[in-house]
This record gives C-alpha cells, sequence and structure tokens, in this order.
C-alpha cells in the first residue's frame, strides 16, 4: 500500500493477491480442519480470537465470498463471532469505513 510507483504497487498487489494470501490461507484452513475447526486444541483459545480479527479485516479488504474457498477459516470466524460476548459488541460496533485503496 505504500509503494508509491502505482505500477510495482499493483504488481505487489496482484502478487499478494493470487500468490502469498492463497499460499498462506490454504496453510491455515488445513490447520483448522485438522484441529477440528480451532487454530489450536478443542476449544476456543486466543489464537482463535486473533485468526477471527484477521480474518474479518481480510472479508473487509477483499469482499465477503473471499472466505468461501476456505470453509474452515470461514466456520472458525463464524462460530468465533457466535461467542455471547463476541457478538454483543459486534451488534453495538460503529460500522467501520472501507480500507482505502491506494
Amino acid at each position: 500500500m505504500k509503494e508509491p510507483d502505482p505500477i510495482k504497487r499493483e504488481e505487489l498487489r496482484a502478487r499478494v493477491t493470487k500468490e502469498e494470501l492463497p499460499f498462506y490461507l490454504s496453510k491455515f484452513e488445513k490447520i483448522v480442519k485438522d484441529n477440528g475447526g480451532y487454530s489450536v486444541g478443542s476449544d476456543v483459545t486466543w489464537s482463535d480470537l486473533v485468526l477471527a480479527v484477521l480474518l474479518d479485516q481480510f472479508e473487509g479488504m477483499y469482499g465477503r465470498a473471499a472466505l468461501n474457498i476456505y470453509p474452515s477459516l470461514k466456520g472458525l470466524k463464524e462460530r468465533i463471532h457466535d461467542v455471547p460476548n463476541v457478538k454483543a459488541y459486534l451488534e453495538k460496533r460503529p460500522p467501520r469505513s472501507p480500507l482505502p485503496r491506494q
């Protein structure tokens, strides 16, 4: 995002979107799937909360359908968003403005 050259910035964005994100998201998808829907162990941990925040931000940048090809990650995010205190916070949270595209 901070690359001053617009052509290089788009090249970097394309590489991240087409190569790096799928590479890492597929690894996280496997971890969550292999752990029965959690990132570590068999119950909610801080790791799941952090991952849910990052996945929410990812959807904010790439759209709600962005996690459709990662069903375990999408399920983890939804499970965390259904935790009563998290759900109550999300219902009261002011709407977020979209991230700026440069």
